[in-house]
């Protein structure tokens, strides 16, 4: 399992193109993943203070990543259902 961890305040993720951007603002740094070339099998994400486009979310669904919300609310986790 090789989890993409997104963290932070300001986290973005969106697709420019045929890549998928990860804007990490509170870091100062973005990482660019080009299709058929992914380092990661799934979508981890423990913020919700950022921003993750409709395009972005087809994306990883035309992809096969799962995507998962953690609350850390004592309450059962949320994952949201992508299908292509």
């Amino acid at each position: 399992m090789r989890p993409l961890l997104l963290h932070g305040f300001g986290t973005s993720v969106r697709v420019n193109g045929r890549t998928l951007e990860v804007d990490w603002r509170s870091e100062g740094r973005k990482e660019v993943y080009r299709p058929q070339q992914l380092p990661f099998d799934s979508v981890v994400v423990d913020s919700l203070t950022g921003s993750v486009s409709f395009e972005a979310l087809r994306f990883l669904a035309v992809h096969d990543i799962p995507v998962t919300l953690l609350r850390w609310s004592n309450s059962s986790p949320f994952w949201p259902a992508l299908t292509a």
